[in-house]
């Protein structure tokens, strides 16, 4: 487990690029076949992030089915929405990016331990996204020298 203090850097876990399948659906939405069924682009210990083809008010909540493969059971948990940003100016796509709320201590270390298992391996360590310090610096440089242009 990675964690992260700085103040720049909200992220605790290091997150692992994941394709596994989820299904989802809003807390407030109960009626059967609600759940849509989507793909994961990263997870961590913490969330992840996935895309959806609709909005997801941040701040909501909602339940989530893990489909892991080799695992017969999905892991289920609660989540809320910490951000969903489009991500097509021609489709209503949206990444969207989760922290999980109730999500037992097992299936917090199965997906630890997905992650770990990627660490391990020599082109598993590509799929893991770590922020660096420069990248923050990077950042920053582009958005001063952004907010200085002329617009013409």
């Amino acid at each position: 487990m990675n964690k992260n203090n700085s103040d720049e850097n909200k992220r605790q876990y290091e997150r692992l690029r994941s394709y596994c399948l989820i299904r989802y659906n809003k807390v407030a939405e109960t009626k059967p076949g609600c759940e849509k069924t989507t793909n994961v682009k990263n997870i961590s210990e913490g969330g992840l992030m996935f895309t959806a083809y609709e909005y997801l008010s941040v701040d909501s909540t909602i339940k989530i089915m893990i489909n892991f493969p080799g695992r017969q059971e999905p892991v289920e948990t609660v989540a809320k929405v910490k951000r969903c940003v489009k991500a097509s100016e021609t489709e209503e796509v949206y990444h969207v990016g989760i922290l999980f709320l109730d999500i037992s201590d097992l299936d917090r270390r199965q997906i630890h331990g997905h992650v770990e298992h990627a660490l391990r391996d020599k082109n598993g360590r590509k799929l893991i996204s770590k922020r660096r310090w420069w990248q923050f610096w990077l950042r920053k440089k582009i958005k001063s020298a952004s907010s200085h242009e002329d617009p013409a």
